[in-house]
């Protein structure tokens, strides 16, 4: 029996891979050879592309595909879900996207579809949905979304700009030849620095703070040391109220002065 195997290079938010099939199936994702600390996530990959769990075709819900805009909105989130073909479903989106439109316009569509779902911008869920709705006629768009929003909005009312969120930051090794004092708000969780938008070649985060932590920096974090990066130099842990820290966790352990609650 002759076994097909192929590979196929690909990127993902959690780095590049290749993707190896079997038979028509995805078996493996190889990490990039490049890569010197991949994620282990990219392992999850072929039990989520083969899960039993997945949306394997449309559905629609039960009340809503019998009585359409009639239907009982209470039972949203309890309702059965019916599957339909491709067809039918297309019919459906056609047909409410009109409704909706001639009877109350445009701005009564929301096209907040959000784009973590793929690498990339061809398969971008967030860039396919509103240029599908707008060749249509338009729709109402949305300001920032739940994953940066805070910082889009709030950041330019502490440090005059978010343009330190977009990518324009300054390259580690400026940052650890100049950097006596590094803070960090949430600590430097390396969990976080598996994932980027589009996906990287190299992670790259755990060299760097090692190479910090070499050329003698001190930290001031606001994390927990649980789950973070060890971080370079002595560390100081601000909160007033933690006492379990003592001298070999490194941490400067301040009294709680706040009083009966």
């Amino acid at each position: 029996m002759t076994t097909d195997i192929r590979r196929f290079p690909s990127l993902s938010h959690w780095g590049a891979y290749t993707a190896v099939v079997q038979d028509g199936r995805l078996v493996d994702c190889e990490p990039f050879h490049r890569d010197s600390a991949p994620s282990a996530i990219l392992s999850s990959m072929p039990g989520m592309v083969h899960s039993p769990l997945r949306v394997r075709r449309p559905a629609v819900r039960k009340g809503w595909l019998e009585q359409r805009e009639g239907s009982d909105r209470t039972a949203r989130g309890s309702d059965a879900f019916v599957e339909v073909s491709w067809d039918t479903a297309l019919a459906l989106v056609a047909g409410e996207l009109s409704r909706v439109r001639g009877t109350y316009g445009d701005s009564a569509i929301f096209g907040g579809s959000y784009g973590w779902s793929s690498a990339g911008r061809l398969h971008h869920a967030r860039t396919l949905t509103h240029r599908f709705l707008n060749s249509g006629g338009g729709c109402i768009n949305q300001a920032g979304n739940y994953s940066w929003g805070a910082a889009q909005f709030l950041l330019p009312h502490v440090i005059g700009s978010y343009m330190p969120v977009t990518g324009r930051v300054t390259d580690w090794q400026s940052v650890i030849g100049h950097t006596r004092l590094f803070i960090a708000f949430g600590g430097l969780a390396l969990r976080n620095a598996q994932i980027t938008s589009g996906g990287a070649g190299d992670h790259a985060t755990a060299a760097w703070v090692a190479k910090a932590r070499d050329a003698g920096w001190n930290s001031l974090s606001s994390a927990r040391p649980g789950g973070c990066a060890r971080r370079p130099g002595r560390e100081v842990d601000p909160d007033p109220s933690e006492h379990r820290h003592g001298p070999d966790a490194g941490h400067a352990a301040y009294p709680d002065r706040r009083g009966p609650a």
